[in-house]
């Protein structure tokens, strides 16, 4: 499997079924990517438990936004 975000020297934050990175081609300033660390298709195929991690990681970065980018909205 050639997954582009395996392996990735790029995270920000982490825990134990997620994590963060910044898109590489982002859309907008500060456009993050948190993904699973398990492979699944899409977010309706991650696990109860999968599903509260990513919102911890919401969370966190959205602290992070706020603080390096001072958005207007996320």
């Amino acid at each position: 499997m050639n997954c582009p975000f395996c392996n990735s020297n790029e995270i920000i934050a982490s825990n134990s079924q997620a994590y963060a990175l910044y898109d590489r081609h982002p859309v907008n300033p500060g456009h993050i990517l948190i993904v699973t660390k398990r492979h699944v298709e899409d977010f309706f195929d991650t696990t109860i438990k999968e599903k509260e991690a990513i919102n911890e990681l919401i969370q966190e970065c959205k602290t992070r936004l706020d603080h390096e980018y001072s958005p207007d909205g996320l």
